[in-house]
């Protein structure tokens, strides 16, 4: 992570991969500093994408934690 930041995308698009294709309320939650990396990577265009990003300072960096209404995957480094 200190070396490429923007590798946190991949942990994100990995995640949303192990999604039910159907899942809803989909939420990736990331430290801030990786939130404002995906935010500067990810752009919200027109916010269409069917996920919401959610700063949490809980999070350890370099990992996610992403939710659904039926789903949790797990994408933190422990």
């Amino acid at each position: 992570v200190a070396l490429d930041p923007a590798h946190v995308v991949g942990v994100i698009r990995a995640g949303l991969a192990e999604l039910p294709l159907a899942a809803g309320n989909v939420v990736v939650r990331l430290h801030p500093a990786d939130a404002a990396v995906v935010r500067d990577v990810l752009p919200a265009d027109g916010d269409d994408r069917a996920w919401r990003l959610e700063a949490d300072p809980l999070q350890e960096r370099g990992g996610c934690m992403i939710t659904s209404t039926r789903s949790v995957v797990d994408g933190r480094l422990d």
